[in-house]
């Protein structure tokens, strides 16, 4: 339950530091944020996991800008 606060916790200030800034132009869109604060823009869901799985090096939220859905994504090494 602990490490669930935590990520939850970290999504939350991903969101609020890169995400929210997003809302008036990229309302309903999906957003790749890397714990680094990377981010990718995307309409398309599937073509955003497969973009943030070639730029991202490390485990990555996504999230609907402007609506709090959120996922947590673990890029497995292949």
């Amino acid at each position: 339950m602990k490490q669930q606060a935590q990520l939850n916790k970290l999504g939350d200030n991903l969101y609020s530091k890169f995400g929210k800034p997003l809302e008036d132009k990229h309302w309903g869109e999906y957003v790749a944020i890397s714990k680094k604060g990377e981010t990718i823009l995307s309409s398309d869901m599937i073509k955003l996991l497969k973009k943030a799985e070639k730029l991202f090096t490390s485990n990555s939220f996504i999230f609907k800008v402007g609506e709090r859905t959120v996922y947590k994504w673990r890029l497995l090494k292949r």
